[in-house]
């Protein structure tokens, strides 16, 4: 009831606010692509973590309000240009979503501050997220997602600006660092990193077309999968998934050493769960800190991992915490060194084909295909996609990983209505249900019907798919997160067109049109098939459109005009309530301070002046100080290079001073950062430092550098 009633409070005050709309011109000044002797790439990272105080995307009103930071929110960009002069970047985001219209006004921006970046187009870029739950949220440029998907309601102009701003920076740094490289491909099978939440979904899906899933992942060991909640039977599940990790590699031409890896992978980054209350890129950034810290052991090397058909994929978690997200990513990172390192690849230096098509979504008809699966309530002669969207009742009680309070009132798996609908199928729509539980509890039908309507409204009208052909790889970005099944089906169609070996399905691409599932997944209403938004034929043409896609042939960049709607304008920011009484960060970072190995929770230590003993190993270190909040004022400048330098959180390093080992430098993913309280021009932070038991009988330097521009030292010995 406490999460129904402050999103009740959001709602009427998000309602009475402006409606935020706006284009995007993308203005492509034709120019002729001049030849070159090498195919070259560059690579830039840049850090998108930003105040403490915004609702978190991806958990609805399970998730939380961040207090700080753990893992950093990133973005990491790679240029290439073959030796014809044809150009393509791949964006990845540590972001819940890209919007259409972030995707689009980045690539506006990078116009703007790289004039002669003006001949890259929209067709050009692969703008992806990585389906980050704890990123600071309310910056989709469609009005449903600002209302359902975090618990915040409204845009954030700022916000989105920001976000803009810094990823078109990256993309124009990426460009200026474009020197000859080669590129190679690699992959392999890893186990015990996820398995599929969905599975009595999944079992809906001909007989055949899973066992031919099974037979591709044989050499999944399913034993790997050590726990399970109790909706998932057996250890099966850890085969439902699109288990092989990908790998390109950009390697200089002159020193043979990386410059950028891009790793593919399907997995939802939930380790962690809602509970969460600070910013982190979970199982892909300690996948990305431990790759360049301690496996690598160079800072340098770009990492941009891009997230695959994971729609249906969780972790392999046994708590939701910290030490969940730290052994998943610990496992993703040692699979992508082991293709770092392996001595067989493919070589893939050649030529860049790009393709890209974007096509309304609703009201599309297109031909019935058999192989889709079997699975339509109606045949008509031809298949169609509802003109508008809608939101079936099991989407409101949330994801397996991720339930919600309407999940416990009723919004349950499964949930079908009495009859079919020719498009919709056996969607129960949740306008209904959902606004009769919450009258059920007490709120006037007239308020939940107008809040319930909010959610199931303005979904995103258009589909961009972008891909990238190089030599015998095929690149596939979608816009939205698509089932394993349904990811297979049209990566196996692609290859087939193609006759590419390789065919690899990149999620959250450009745009985001919420969940896609098969004809078979959808008919049976879980969490993802009530997602799926346009009816019951959507998944097959979302296939139908990358079919279309490639078959149009190479894409020619395009001068284009971009409409949006964000809906009702909000402002989020810095809050009152990090000065509440009931804050208590050993008990609301429960979640994360835990012992790396088994979970256990860390007894926190917490110091405010140098401390004057040995501190035991076996605790974790609560260092508080004062700061100044003159730059916790979202935002400030960010259309120069110059606001790189700009940091809204605190910046901490680790290194050991004992001189008896080599300088260690600490990895990010020990270390998390929260602003406690706030008075008139002060602001309290604490930084938490978990590392202590790795740094057993040695000295340590942690030293602070605060956003008011203060250096702060403390040294300390462990025990």
């Amino acid at each position: 009831m406490r999460g129904l009633a402050a999103i009740l409070t959001c709602a009427v005050t998000v309602m009475s606010c402006s409606t935020v709309k706006f284009s995007v011109s993308i203005d492509v000044a034709p120019q002729q692509a001049t030849p070159t002797a090498s195919f070259v790439a560059g690579a830039a990272s840049t850090d998108l973590t930003i105040p403490p105080g915004y609702p978190m995307m991806g958990y609805s009103i399970a998730g939380q309000y961040s207090r700080g930071s753990w893992v950093p929110i990133t973005c990491n960009t790679v240029f290439m240009q073959d030796t014809a002069g044809t150009p393509y970047f791949i964006v990845s985001t540590d972001l819940w979503a890209m919007p259409g219209g972030l995707a689009s006004r980045a690539v506006e921006i990078m116009h703007l501050i790289d004039p002669t970046s003006r001949s890259i187009g929209l067709e050009n870029v692969m703008c992806t997220a990585l389906h980050i739950h704890h990123c600071g949220g309310n910056f989709a440029t469609c009005a449903s997602y600002n209302t359902a998907a975090s618990f915040g309601l409204g845009f954030d102009q700022a916000l989105f600006n920001y976000l803009a701003q810094k990823i078109a920076h990256s993309m124009v740094e990426a460009r200026s660092k474009a020197a000859p490289v080669t590129v190679r491909y690699s992959e392999k099978v890893l186990s015990g990193l996820s398995r599929n939440r969905s599975y009595q979904a999944f079992l809906q899906n001909d007989s055949a077309d899973r066992a031919k899933l099974f037979a591709e992942n044989r050499a999944v060991d399913t034993a790997s999968i050590t726990a399970w909640p109790a909706e998932l039977s057996s250890r099966i599940t850890a085969m439902a998934v699109d288990p092989t990790l990908r790998l390109l590699q950009f390697r200089s031409a002159s020193t043979g050493k990386n410059i950028a890896v891009v790793p593919i992978y399907a997995i939802h980054a939930t380790a962690t769960g809602g509970a969460t209350e600070v910013y982190s890129s979970d199982v892909y950034g300690v996948a990305r800190e431990v790759l360049r810290m301690e496996l690598l052991k160079d800072t340098s090397v770009v990492v941009a991992f891009l997230n695959g058909s994971e729609g249906d994929v969780e972790p392999n978690y046994l708590r939701h915490d910290r030490s969940d997200a730290m052994r998943i990513g610990r496992q993703l990172a040692a699979g992508v060194n082991s293709l770092v390192e392996a001595t067989t690849f493919d070589e893939l230096t050649g030529t860049l084909t790009p393709y890209y098509m974007d096509q309304r979504i609703g009201g599309q008809t297109f031909p019935f295909d058999q192989r889709d699966g079997d699975c339509y309530c109606t045949y008509p002669s031809e298949l169609q996609t509802d003109e508008n969207s809608m939101i079936g009742t099991a989407m409101f009680g949330g994801a397996l990983d991720g339930r919600t309070i309407l999940y416990s009132l009723g919004c349950r798996d499964g949930m079908i209505a009495d009859a079919c609908d020719p498009i919709q199928g056996v969607k129960l729509p949740a306008l209904n249900t959902v606004v009769d539980l919450m009258v059920s509890k007490g709120f006037a039908r007239s308020v939940a019907t107008s809040l319930v309507g909010m959610v199931s409204e303005n979904a995103p009208e258009h589909a961009p798919v972008s891909m990238l052909a190089i030599k015998d790889l095929l690149l596939v970005g979608m816009p939205g997160e698509f089932t394993t099944m349904m990811g297979k089906f049209i990566r196996d169609t692609l290859q087939k067109l193609s006759g590419k070996r390789h065919v690899a399905m990149v999620g959250f691409a450009n745009e985001y049109a919420s969940y896609i599932t098969t004809p078979c997944e959808y008919r049976a209403q879980f969490y993802e098939g009530a997602s799926t938004l346009f009816g019951q034929a959507s998944g097959p043409w979302f296939k139908y459109l990358a079919i279309q896609t490639l078959q149009a042939g190479r894409a020619t960049p395009t001068s284009r005009t971009l409409q949006y709607d964000a809906g009702s304008a909000n402002t989020f920011g810095v809050r009152s309530d990090h000065s509440d009484p009931w804050w208590n960060a050993a008990y609301d970072l429960s979640n994360l301070l835990v012992d790396e190995r088994d979970g256990r929770p860390l007894h926190v230590l917490r110091i405010i002046e140098q401390p004057t003993g040995a501190l035991p190993h076996t605790s974790a270190l609560q260092y508080s100080f004062t700061d100044t909040t003159v730059a916790l004022r979202p935002w400030l400048d960010h259309s120069t290079q110059a606001a790189d330098t700009v940091h809204y959180l605190p910046t901490v390093s680790i290194v050991t001073v004992d001189g008896r080992q080599p300088a260690l430098q600490s990895m990010s993913t020990e270390i998390i950062v929260t602003l406690d309280k706030m008075t008139q021009g002060t602001a309290q932070w604490s930084v938490y430092f978990m590392g202590m038991e790795r740094m057993k009988g040695r000295t340590v330097m942690l030293t602070i550098d605060t956003p008011g521009k203060r250096t702060i030292p403390v040294m300390f010995d462990i025990q």
